[in-house]
């Protein structure tokens, strides 16, 4: 798959996870991750990094 298309498609799944991670109502409020969205981004980035395109895809 062309990197170009592979970084679409992990993009699109950090996208889809960040919304659900956002949208949790925690029992004390916010907490400290949910304020910064782009920790989460780096963390998945990393973890999504090297998993496999159909491994991915399946996922999405």
């Amino acid at each position: 798959m062309p990197e170009n298309i592979r970084e679409a498609l992990i993009e699109e799944i950090i996208h889809s996870e960040l919304d659900m991670f956002l949208a949790v109502k925690n029992q004390g409020g916010t907490s400290i991750c949910q304020e910064r969205p782009e920790s989460f981004r780096l963390m998945r980035e990393i973890t999504h990094g090297v998993l496999s395109d159909d491994f991915l895809h399946s996922y999405r």
